[in-house]
């Protein structure tokens, strides 16, 4: 039977090998000790032995690597991995406190995000909870925490800081799609060729949208949009975006996501052309990885119509 890891989450997922090893490499490089990797290979070995019954918990795991550590006198790069584990859960209890004021949005895929790409210690979310804090009034539902958090975010911007404006962003979009998720199932609207349908028919959208494509390259096109792309989505631009040119019903219900938007004007450049997936494919990437501008004399025309 496969060993099994329990998380802090409570978790359950295949036990993997690889992260301690990677782990102990880290401490090994910082501590400036020469080592190989059968060496690491061995101390894994000797940790994954002394594990007992089919699952264990992250706790245990990394006890035991520090047991290990010590008992093969590696002091220094014990110490280190120590500085390493408590520095993990600082930045976890950071995070879970976040996650904890608003648990229905489910923020800590994004706050592990910004941990990893924002290391640098001006944007620590330490900061951010503090500064929500200072904003916080008693019985704020979620959504309006949610928002204050966002706020807080937008005024640690500073000079030496300038990225706070980007984690804002972030912390915006994980708002956004769980509206926009409501507001599809609301309108029924799930289905990207209805969508575009009503984009024809209610807000003018180009009618070759339709008369130019297949349902079954609809399907092809819509599989390729990465919601994932919108992080690369600058602040301003977002704003932009969002206040312009996205659908919405009614005076806030949006139903077009970012990357949608990007897709239809791809949609509207390769109409005309052979190879219409390939050169659709083109456009979307060069639009959603910001090396095709909105203020492109290409795309101007269009965006009159959308």
């Amino acid at each position: 039977m496969e060993k099994m890891i329990v998380k802090r989450d409570g978790s359950v997922e295949k036990f993997d090998e690889s992260k301690i090893f990677k782990a102990l490499k880290k401490a090994f490089i910082a501590a400036n000790i020469t080592f190989n990797d059968n060496e690491v290979d061995e101390l894994v070995s000797d940790i994954v032995k002394v594990t007992n019954g089919d699952t264990v918990s992250v706790e245990e795991i990394q006890d035991l690597v520090e047991k290990e550590l010590m008992d093969k006198h590696y002091y220094e790069v014990a110490k280190l991995y120590i500085i390493y584990r408590e520095k993990r859960n600082e930045l976890r209890q950071y995070r879970m406190a976040l996650n904890n004021l608003v648990p229905s949005y489910n923020l800590n895929k994004t706050l592990k995000d910004i941990q990893r790409e924002f290391n640098n210690p001006v944007y620590s979310l330490d900061k951010l909870y503090r500064k929500y804090e200072s904003h916080f009034i008693y019985k704020m539902s979620e959504e309006e925490k949610l928002h204050t958090l966002i706020n807080s975010s937008l005024e640690l911007i500073s000079f030496e800081a300038p990225l706070w404006s980007e984690i804002g962003a972030r912390l915006y979009l994980v708002n956004f799609y769980k509206e926009l998720k409501d507001n599809l199932k609301k309108y029924n609207l799930n289905d990207f060729e209805s969508r575009i349908n009503l984009y024809i028919n209610k807000f003018h959208y180009d009618k070759d949208l339709l008369n130019n494509y297949t349902k079954e390259e609809l399907k092809s096109f819509e599989k390729l949009i990465n919601r994932t792309k919108d992080k690369l989505i600058p602040y301003n631009l977002l704003h932009r975006i969002l206040i312009n040119y996205l659908v919405k019903l009614g005076e806030i219900d949006y139903i077009e996501s970012f990357q949608e938007f990007y897709l239809l004007i791809a949609m509207v450049l390769a109409k005309n052309g052979e190879n219409k997936l390939s050169k659709v494919s083109e456009y979307y990437e060069a639009l959603s990885k910001q090396t095709l501008s909105l203020d492109d004399p290409l795309i101007l025309p269009i965006l009159k119509n959308l």
